[in-house]
């Protein structure tokens, strides 16, 4: 048995310090630091091997989903740390007006449903309260119209409220992908700290969408306000069952995930024993949910002291590298306080340090490098509850982050893959019901149903579950049948004429060019051909994306010759899209 330092633990009185959720936001980057934060970041970029292009290539798929538009004048390692250290600023803001935008697009192809039901994203606008009378309602109505003409319509119009609920986590999470600026550190850390405290759409359809904007309030607080914004919301207590947990009749679903998966991250029992999950279960009774029934329905946490188990707790010191923590019998009156003290011990304990920070690593670096996993776990970083504003800054301005070794190594998941093709091409069906659920069916079919993940592990981020055979062949196949070129334009013509090209004008300007050359000058053409629409698309013009098959793109018989299908285009923007280098980020 191990006894905790005075430096891992917190004293009695910190611990037993009641916090609050909060309901503003935090900043990820105080403006007193900002100024350092630019030049510690920049200066690690500067020590890289990576070019410039490729410093924004890297920045734009690990900081975000990939380049949209052409905002790549006065291009800079100054201008992308400022840049970065914007968007680091805001990372906790709910994105404005893109939420409220989702929720009014209507579908066409709903007009006999009640109108409500004719805009299936209306619930990423709603409160946890309207969500759940709305699902109610339609459940109402169609236990009343059992036996009745009316009732396949009315248990159709509830499997719709239903299922447009269930499918809302995902579908925001795509659409704030799709069209949030370059370089969102913000949705890219909801993202990750959704699936790392995942609750699934299918049993909490009513609460999925406030529990995301209720992590990514939280996401630049410590790490202590986000297990409790995660743990007390109506959506963790009810999908894992804490919301029946009483003295007497425990039930450990989250005390064993909060331990296994949330903090320390351990599933050989390295740090706690069976018994201190029961211990841990214990602790946490008394938090549950109220307003889920009755006439009005207003879903929040309530702690219930006569719930909750007040005996005293000797824990974690069984454990092969345990760390001593007990509460004394709980007093009337100090009862709430006792998990809170729990989940600021769990907040601060080394082996949650180091848990998050390797997650982390691992989302942002593709690897878990020691030196900066210890940066980020050690006391002057992440302090006593993990200051999570520290911790991000501490993994972006560490050389790790810009090294050439990061750089295209790991394979885009299936979110990545499509939304960076899409913003590359500034794919105009994407704002639609139809583009949106197309790109959801195509992450769910490579093994990433967005928001609707049933086991508490969320999906795996591990590139072997992204890229094999299949998934290759179902990418080519989605390039070529769904994401189209039209809007891909590029600039062309002498100074004293220059036009703008898109769409069959740009496929027979490309088809003229190519017809001019042979031998060695068609080989050079097609290659600086191939880097203009690089270029277009926001990617590097580097060697493994220019050569390979876009030069056979270009060199295809319906490119070149009179009579064929002349769109050259098209094949080169499809050739890049598939080529095995925008695979990886």
């Amino acid at each position: 048995m191990r006894r905790a330092t005075l430096s891992t633990l917190l004293t009695l009185a910190a611990l037993l310090a009641p916090l609050a959720p909060s309901t503003v936001e935090a900043q990820c980057l105080p403006t007193s630091e900002r100024d350092a934060f630019v030049a510690e970041l920049a200066a690690a970029m500067r020590a890289s091997d990576l070019t410039l292009p490729e410093l924004y290539d890297h920045a734009a798929n690990r900081l975000g989903y990939g380049w949209r538009g052409d905002d790549r004048s006065g291009r800079s390692v100054d201008a992308l740390a400022n840049a970065i250290a914007d968007r680091l600023r805001g990372a906790a803001a709910r994105p404005t007006g893109i939420d409220e935008a989702l929720a009014t697009m209507p579908d066409p192809g709903r007009g006999d449903l009640p109108a409500e039901l004719q805009y299936p994203f209306r619930a990423a606008d709603m409160t946890m309260a309207e969500s759940l009378e709305e699902t109610r309602r339609y459940q109402d109505a169609a236990r009343g119209a059992q036996g009745t003409p009316n009732e396949r319509e009315a248990s159709r119009r509830r499997a719709i409220s239903m299922n447009d609920h269930r499918a809302i986590g995902g579908v925001v999470t795509f659409n704030q992908a799709v069209r949030r600026p370059n370089l969102d550190v913000g949705t890219v850390l909801r993202e990750f700290w959704f699936n790392h405290f995942n609750v699934s759409g299918r049993d909490v359809p009513w609460a999925i969408a406030d529990y995301q904007r209720a992590i990514r309030r939280a996401q630049c607080s410590t790490f202590r306000e986000l297990l409790l914004a995660s743990g007390r919301h109506p959506a963790m207590l009810t999908y894992l069952n804490q919301r029946r947990s009483r003295a007497g009749q425990i039930n450990e679903n989250y005390a064993r995930e909060l331990l296994e998966l949330h903090t320390f991250g351990d599933d050989r029992f390295l740090y706690y024993t069976q018994r201190d999950i029961v211990g841990v279960a214990e602790i946490l009774t008394g938090w549950t949910v109220t307003g889920t029934t009755g006439a009005t329905l207003d879903p929040r946490f309530l702690f219930r002291g006569s719930l909750h188990d007040r005996s005293a707790q000797d824990l974690f010191g069984a454990a092969p590298r345990g760390v001593r923590f007990t509460l004394p019998t709980g007093a009337a009156g100090a009862l709430e306080e006792r998990p809170e003290a729990l989940i600021a011990y769990l907040a601060g304990h080394v082996a949650t340090r180091r848990n998050i920070c390797g997650k982390l690593a691992m989302r942002l670096l593709g690897a878990r490098p020691a030196a900066v996993v210890n940066a980020c776990a050690a006391d002057d970083v992440w302090g006593e509850e993990g200051d999570l504003g520290a911790v991000y800054r501490s993994i972006l301005t560490s050389e790790e982050m810009w090294s050439a070794a990061r750089y295209g190594t790991r394979a885009k998941s299936p979110l990545e893959l499509i939304v960076s093709a899409r913003r590359a091409v500034d794919a105009p069906d994407v704002g639609t019901p139809a583009g949106i659920r197309l790109g959801l069916g195509f992450t769910a079919s490579l093994g990433q149903p967005l928001g609707m993940v049933a086991p508490p592990t969320g999906y795996h981020d591990v590139p072997a579950n992204w890229i094999g055979a299949s998934s290759l062949v179902l990418w080519n196949q989605h390039v070529f049948e769904h994401i189209g070129t039209s809007r891909v334009d590029m600039v062309v013509g002498p100074s004293t004429a220059r036009e703008t090209l898109r769409g069959g004008a740009l496929d027979r300007w490309v088809a003229d060019r190519l017809a001019r050359f042979t031998g060695a000058e068609l080989t050079a053409e097609r290659d600086r051909l191939t880097g203009r629409f690089l270029l277009e698309l926001g990617l590097p013009r580097d060697a493994a994306m220019r050569l390979g098959h876009t030069r056979t793109a270009l060199a295809r018989p319906d490119v070149t010759k009179s009579g064929g299908l002349a769109r050259p285009a098209r094949s080169v923007i499809h050739a890049i899209l598939t080529n095995s280098r925008f695979l990886r980020k």
